[in-house]
């Protein structure tokens, strides 16, 4: 697991008496593993993305974003599976052929803690004493679309997400992202933004 932090310098339940009729389902799941896989490079496996300082009237209304700034995950060592090496190291959801010397990767952000599940954007967590309130961090696609942080989709990618093709004779790739203030809820108030991610590296 690899993980993305972010900083900037500047129910309970209630119970009733109403009857609740007992419902049953099934859930499926379905994954694959593959052979392919890339290494991320070192100063890539746990790196800090400082956004800029920027003033609460860039963040005035609910919807606003502000500081845009780029970040990279460069991959190296990456390989082609060839029905048994190199070893499985990454879980892929889900996975499809692609050229005989070529596969596609990008970064599945997971979801968790940091995460919130109805913008698929990143919590701010810094202490209630100095945190700025009705901000969250957003991260952007190298196209500058918002990627949410939820569950894959048809393509095997998260909403806003992209693969980047792989070269087996050239073994390195670098995904490139950008991640930006958002403002949720109403205007930011002034404090200290911060939260972390962790991904892991999908394939198709």
């Amino acid at each position: 697991m690899k993980v993305v932090s972010f900083g900037a310098g500047a129910l309970g339940m209630m119970l009733s008496g109403f009857a609740f009729a007992a419902q049953n389902g099934t859930v499926n799941f379905e994954g694959e593993v593959v052979n392919s896989t890339c290494n991320v490079v070192p100063a890539d496996q746990d790196k800090t993305v400082v956004l800029p300082t920027v003033s609460v009237s860039a963040l005035d209304t609910a919807g606003a974003t502000a500081g845009a700034t780029p970040f990279s995950i460069s991959l190296e060592n990456c390989t082609v599976g060839d029905g048994g090496s190199p070893p499985v190291s990454e879980l892929s959801l889900p996975v499809s052929a692609t050229a005989a010397n070529q596969f596609d990767v990008s970064a599945y952000f997971e979801p968790g803690g940091t995460v919130d599940s109805s913008t698929g954007r990143l919590i701010n967590t810094a202490s209630d004493g100095d945190g700025a309130t009705n901000v969250q961090i957003e991260l952007l696609n190298s196209q500058g679309a918002p990627i949410a942080i939820r569950e894959v989709g048809g393509d095997g990618l998260q909403p806003g997400a992209e693969w980047y093709a792989v070269d087996g004779d050239d073994g390195a790739v670098t995904m490139n992202y950008f991640a930006r203030y958002h403002a949720t809820g109403g205007p930011a108030t002034a404090g200290v933004v911060s939260s972390t991610v962790d991904f892991t590296l999908t394939y198709q």
